[in-house]
C-alpha cells in the first residue's frame, strides 16, 4: 500500500504563524486557568504568559503590563508610579474579556501596584515635595 501523495496547503507563511500563535494563545489561557483553579503558587508566572489579541496582533500580558508601568510618570515615586500603572491596567482590562482579563488583573495584583490608592500617590508626592524644597 503506498502513502498518498501530500497535499499542498493554501495557506501562506503568516497564516501558519497565526495559526501557530492561536495556538499558543489558547495554551496559555487554558495553563493560566488550570493553574488559577489549583491555586499553583506560581500563578503569577502562568498569567504573564497569558497570550491574547489585540491592536492586530498576539501580545503576552506580561507585555501588556510593561506598557502600563512605561508611562514615566513619578517613575521615581513607587506609589505614584503605581497608582498610575494601575490606572493603565484597569483601562486594559476593560478591553479583555473573560481569562484574558483577569490574567492582566491577577499579574498586576501580585506585581503590587493595585492597592495603591490615589490619596497614598498624592501624599507621598507631597512628602517628596517637602524633603526636595526642606518646606
Amino acid at each position: 500500500m503506498t502513502a498518498a501523495p501530500p497535499t499542498e496547503s493554501t495557506l501562506s507563511a503568516e497564516d501558519h504563524a497565526f495559526l501557530r500563535s492561536f495556538s499558543d494563545m489558547l495554551r496559555t489561557q487554558s495553563d493560566f486557568f488550570l493553574a488559577r483553579r489549583r491555586e499553583d503558587p506560581e500563578l503569577q508566572v502562568y498569567a504573564g504568559a497569558v497570550m491574547v489579541w489585540r491592536q492586530g496582533r498576539f501580545r503576552s500580558i506580561s507585555e501588556l503590563f510593561e506598557h502600563c508601568a512605561r508611562h514615566g510618570w513619578n517613575n521615581m515615586i513607587f506609589e505614584a508610579w503605581a497608582y498610575e500603572t494601575a490606572v493603565g491596567v484597569h483601562r486594559i482590562a476593560r478591553e479583555l474579556k473573560g481569562d484574558a482579563r483577569e490574567a492582566l488583573l491577577v499579574y498586576a495584583q501580585i506585581v503590587g501596584v493595585m492597592d495603591v490608592l490615589f490619596s497614598e500617590a498624592i501624599a507621598a508626592i507631597e512628602e517628596a515635595r517637602n524633603c526636595l524644597y526642606e518646606e
